[in-house]
């Protein structure tokens, strides 16, 4: 079967957004407990090489912020800060090297399901002028609370707003162990409502991702950008 899509996620994979998270995220801590010494953070919010290694080591935001020691009412409450803490941050957002060019090298659907905010993704995605590659944008504003990654419901609203055919090859692009869980979930979903769609995974480990030590392995690794066309061009 050929590719049919192929779809990505968002930050720390079209986008290099790990430097703009560490400084949202020490700006929301401030806010959040205002009378908290610096000496006394998270040591994750210490430096950005500890950053880097807890968000790979947590699954969501939400449980990143439990390593903060917030509880769930302050989650919430930093939750809420986030889409406008990191507007004010956007000069920081660049896409990774070789992007752009993949990007114009596939002449297939393409679509991003992502933890970010789908307003927001969209936003980069004009600024960068890469917006008109994408068909489908679903964000963590789009589905319900209980079906964020790895649940399968945003890779379903993703495939069916691109209104591709019920059968063939999906790539999956991701560079969180979540990723990939969330696309072998989607191939269970999908086969269990009767589609016959293949889905392979694509580790994007060239921005401080590594997949070595993930419980459930991707198909794929790339460890530069240019890989990914490479793995994808085996296929089509």
């Amino acid at each position: 079967m050929g590719i049919s899509a192929i779809l990505w996620d968002f930050d720390g994979t079209i986008i290099d957004t790990l430097s703009q998270h560490f400084l949202v995220n020490q700006k929301i801590y401030s806010l959040v407990k205002p009378n908290e010494k610096k000496d006394n953070w998270p040591e994750a919010l210490t430096n950005l090489d500890k950053y880097i290694k807890a968000e790979y080591e947590t699954v969501n935001w939400r449980d990143l912020y439990k390593t903060f020691g917030f509880s769930e009412e302050q989650t919430n409450q930093a939750g809420g800060m986030w889409t406008n803490q990191v507007s004010k941050n956007r000069e920081l957002m660049k896409m990774f090297p070789g992007i752009y060019d993949i990007l114009q090298s596939i002449d297939l659907p393409q679509g991003i399901c992502s933890l970010n905010c789908s307003d927001h993704i969209k936003n980069i995605l004009q600024a960068n002028g890469i917006d008109h590659h994408f068909t489908s944008v679903v964000g963590y504003n789009d589905v319900s609370f209980d079906s964020q990654k790895p649940h399968p419901e945003g890779f379903l609203l993703c495939i069916d707003k691109m209104n591709i055919k019920n059968s063939g090859t999906i790539f999956y692009i991701g560079d969180h162990k979540e990723d990939v869980k969330f696309a072998k979930n989607s191939e269970i979903a999908l086969k269990n409502r009767g589609d016959d769609f293949s889905i392979l995974t694509i580790a994007a480990c060239y921005g401080g991702s590594d997949c070595s030590s993930w419980d459930v392995q991707p198909d794929f690794v790339a460890h530069n950008t240019s890989d990914i066309s490479e793995i994808i061009r085996k296929f089509v």
